[in-house]
């Protein structure tokens, strides 16, 4: 229905091998690690070729946006929402996680635009490999978030991290489980 394991993993890696490239080259922190951003250039290359390649061979025949279960869409949004928040808190050093980097704004809404579409999802095979992929992202979204805990002192941005993710998560499940939005 939705592939074997092997390849819902390939499509969750190129998303998570996408978002960081994208993050490290644009934020700059590559000099941190490199005199060069060339080694990251290669993998968001690399990202890029896979992305293509899983998108040609799993296109599903119709994307939809709408309709979707108003309780799982109130979920996402409001995760979305929290997310977002959780880059704009500032830390004790007096910086938020935007300020490093205006990408931290495109983490919310590439996870909300993922869990839209497995919201809206027609076919079985997109609805899988959509959701797998947007709640692994959510889900890799929180764990990102611990150091803003661990290290930034900051436990209000990690919880609304947490709770966000948790809250996007809990939305595509519910439509991947089919539960009731009224009882």
């Amino acid at each position: 229905m939705g592939g074997t394991c092997r390849t819902r993993c390939r499509r969750r890696r190129v998303a998570g091998v996408l978002e960081d490239a994208l993050l490290i080259l644009g934020a700059g922190i590559w000099e941190n690690d490199t005199e060069t951003p060339w080694s990251w250039l290669a993998v968001l290359g690399i990202g890029l070729v896979m992305a293509a390649v899983l998108l040609v061979v799993l296109w599903p025949e119709r994307w939809r946006i709408r309709p979707v279960p108003v309780p799982s869409a109130a979920l996402v949004v409001a995760g979305g929402i929290l997310v977002l928040a959780s880059g704009l808190i500032n830390h004790p050093d007096g910086f938020a996680f935007v300020d490093v980097t205006v990408l931290a704004v495109l983490e919310p809404l590439v996870v909300v635009a993922l869990a839209w579409l497995a919201l809206a999802a027609v076919e079985a095979r997109a609805l899988t490999w959509l959701a797998a992929t947007a709640t692994t992202y959510a889900v890799i979204s929180a764990i990102a978030a611990i150091p803003a805990l661990t290290g930034g002192n900051a436990p209000v941005a990690f919880l609304a991290a947490l709770l966000g993710s948790a809250a996007i998560v809990a939305g595509v499940l519910s439509r991947v489980l089919r539960l009731p939005s009224r009882p």
